[in-house]
């Protein structure tokens, strides 16, 4: 708008200044001043339509145009930016899992005793699940049932609970893993007990 005034006003000055010359060389009847103050007027007032729908709007649209695309353009880089930032801490994360898992695996082979390999999958339950809880169970030797030998977590495993029989987990008689999101809509392995939370994941 600023800038419709602006050519609105050179107009008129021109025009005003180029009428009071042209009326003092040919020494017209009228007052001087006010006839060119009328016709700069009249010339003004037929330049801002041609300024206004042919200069002014497109230039106005041309600028929301660009604030548009300027607009859309931080968006997009924000996004990218967003994503980037996401997939740097999944690197992260991953190359940290890949590393834990490369010194469990070296302190497994290293461990001369079931129970010490027991302490390092409790470890290793502590640091690759963190916030959760979950046990290793084993089974005995007569494959008749399972003990839990390792666990991370607040997980409070009473003595029934320790071990149980094969058949009591779903994951076992299918022989894959076996998620439960809500215990009150699935159907629950017999081995997990009744106060521990609805969601939880058996892998045989």
């Amino acid at each position: 708008m600023r800038l419709l005034i602006f050519l609105l006003f050179s107009a008129f000055a021109v025009e005003f200044g180029i009428m009071t010359l042209f009326l003092v060389l040919v020494d017209h009847a009228l007052n001087v001043w006010v006839e060119a103050a009328i016709d700069a007027s009249l010339l003004s007032a037929l330049l801002f339509p041609v300024l206004y729908f042919l200069v002014f709007r497109p230039l106005v649209r041309q600028i929301k145009d660009f604030e548009q695309a300027e607009t859309d353009l931080r968006a997009i880089r924000d996004r990218l930016e967003f994503r980037v930032q996401e997939r740097t801490v999944d690197l992260e994360q991953r190359n940290r899992e890949i590393s834990l898992l490369a010194e469990i695996s070296n302190f497994l082979q290293a461990c001369a005793t079931p129970q010490e390999a027991y302490r390092v999958v409790s470890r290793a339950g502590q640091e690759l699940f963190p916030g959760t809880t979950g046990a290793l169970f084993v089974y005995s030797a007569s494959r008749n049932d399972l003990e839990a030998q390792a666990s991370w977590g607040e997980l409070n495993l009473d003595p029934e609970g320790r071990v149980f029989a094969p058949g009591d987990c779903w994951a076992l008689r299918r022989g894959r893993e076996y998620r439960i999101e809500d215990s009150r809509t699935g159907l629950p392995c017999a081995h997990v007990p009744s106060a521990q939370p609805g969601n939880y994941l058996c892998i045989p």
